[in-house]
């Protein structure tokens, strides 16, 4: 399982957003969490997330109340058979789809995805 998941708000000039970011990421290298840095686009905006890898449940519950001190509604939940879910910090879980890659040049009519290194992704919808 992976957890997808940004300090990025709306609400923010693009230096505070890349502050939060530097800050989420100190944090994540303090905990001694595994994660990868990656670029992407959710609802449409640009923003830099990242994919945490958490080795047992209490790392996995760390990474999610991280996430909601930095004020975000949800975070993407990826299990291993690559079925998506968002999961809210009211604990609503919502399944989204199937992550899936994209042709780069597919990524402007997407409205969410990630690029994990020249590669892109995203999920599928499935309603």
């Amino acid at each position: 399982m992976v957890i997808i998941m940004s300090s990025f708000k709306d609400n923010k000039t693009p230096e505070t957003n890349k502050t939060r970011h530097e800050s989420l990421r100190g944090i994540l290298n303090f905990q001694g969490f595994l994660f990868q840095e990656v670029e992407g686009q959710y609802e449409g905006r640009r923003e830099t997330s990242v994919i945490c890898f958490p080795l047992d449940l209490r790392q996995e519950e760390e990474i999610y109340k991280l996430a909601w001190a930095f004020g975000q509604e949800t975070v993407l939940v990826m299990q291993d058979s690559k079925d998506c879910f968002l999961l809210s910090k009211e604990i609503n879980i919502k399944y989204v789809g199937v992550w899936i890659e994209v042709e780069a040049e597919k990524i402007s009519e997407i409205e969410n995805w990630s690029k994990i290194g020249e590669r892109f992704f995203t999920v599928r919808r499935e309603d």
